[in-house]
């Protein structure tokens, strides 16, 4: 019995900026494998970011919109 192992994507977000995630949750890295934040830890991504949006809802955007979900 095999288990599925979900698929790691990768999105840049800015030239010092990936985005990591899966179906069971994403990280944001910097600089040097730095962490920035995860789906778990996140308060620090609330404050604006871009086009009167926190960088938490450009994240969630991203996310919705290469998985094929919708944000409700």
């Amino acid at each position: 019995m095999s288990q599925e192992v979900p698929q790691v994507k990768r999105f840049q977000v800015e030239k010092d900026l990936v985005l990591s995630y899966n179906r069971k949750g994403w990280v944001l890295i910097g600089n040097d494998s730095e962490f920035i934040a995860s789906d778990i830890i996140n308060s620090n991504l609330r404050v604006p970011y871009k086009d009167g949006k926190t960088m938490l809802e450009v994240i969630e955007e991203v996310i919705a919109k290469n998985l094929g979900q919708t944000l409700d």
